[in-house]
């Protein structure tokens, strides 16, 4: 400001070398823009810092939460445990009996006897499940393979990985692996669990993971309702799924979350419903807020009108 001041007085004199009153101006004018954009700037990374410190207190705080729901839900599978043990302890003296001698089988001399089917017991059901989960645990299996082995008995082995994951829930890469092992299974064998999952706070966004990655059309319509609903968490990540598994109740649910106040929503939002619209965006973006986006969001809404519903007919 005094270097602008001493130009200015220059000028005053006539001083046939200094600035004239214009440039004087002119600096001045510049000097003021460049002050009020360092202010702007600064407001920012202060509202931001402000923002991080918000998000980290919640996710502390749901952390501390998560802790004893561990803790106890540990307590329960070491109660399992005890009773898978006390099971495996059973079996063998139940198989040790054996049923009376039948009638001799009538047929032509040289026939043989038709082959016996083996039927898994609930029991074995269940050691077999216990050891496929304890070994992808431990890293010693992948998904796949797990998936594999647990395939004729999908049915009653999804409920029990659901269970397990809920009592994942701060192990993060474990809790992944226990998603990729259910999305494998066999879409008819989850439609049930899925259902129940999706009902449960602690599960709802894991179920809605696993269907999509499951990529199952017919699936996918157990998550309609989620993303028709007011839980903007669930309602994207459904909306998401929902998309890849090319069902177009997925897209009123993404178009919504455009206009959330969370940035990281509008985000996944975006991207999300650009490759629908072979890369275009109407020029959303999403760091900016719902409002500086409106002229883009009705494009949106229009394009939805037009082709969202019939977009993978």
């Amino acid at each position: 400001m005094r270097i602008l001041a001493a130009l200015a007085a220059l000028a005053a004199l006539g001083c046939s070398s200094g600035p004239k009153p214009e440039e004087v101006e002119k600096i001045r004018s510049d000097h003021e823009k460049l002050r009020a954009e360092m202010i702007n700037k600064n407001d920012l990374q202060v509202q931001l810092y402000q923002e991080m410190l918000a998000k980290t207190g919640q996710v502390l705080e749901r952390l501390v939460k998560a802790e004893g729901a561990v803790a106890d839900l540990q307590s329960r599978m070491d109660r399992l445990e005890d009773q898978v043990k006390a099971l495996a302890a059973a079996s063998p003296a139940a198989g040790a009996k054996t049923a009376p001698p039948g009638p001799p089988r009538e047929g032509p001399p040289g026939a043989e006897d038709p082959p016996k089917v083996s039927m898994k017991t609930v029991e074995q059901i269940l050691l077999e499940t216990e050891a496929a989960i304890a070994a992808v645990r431990a890293g010693k299996t992948k998904p796949e393979e797990a998936a594999h082995q647990l395939k004729p008995f999908a049915k009653h082995a999804a409920p029990r990985i659901l269970d397990e994951l809920r009592r994942a829930v701060t192990q993060i890469e474990y809790s992944i692996q226990l998603e990729a092992v259910l999305a494998k299974l066999p879409p008819e064998e989850l439609k049930v669990p899925v259902q129940k999952a999706l009902s449960d706070k602690g599960l709802r966004l894991s179920a809605a993971r696993v269907v999509g990655a499951a990529g199952d059309r017919e699936l996918s319509k157990v998550l309609e309702p989620a993303a028709a609903g007011d839980d903007e968490d669930l309602a994207l990540m459904a909306g998401e799924s929902l998309v890849r598994c090319r069902n177009a109740a997925g897209v009123p649910a993404l178009i919504r979350c455009l206009r959330s106040e969370q940035r990281d929503t509008r985000t996944i939002a975006i991207n999300a419903l650009r490759p629908l619209n072979r890369g275009q965006d109407f020029g959303y973006r999403a760091p900016l807020a719902p409002m500086e986006n409106a002229a883009a969001i009705k494009q949106w809404d229009e394009w939805a009108e037009k082709f969202g519903k019939t977009i993978f007919d």
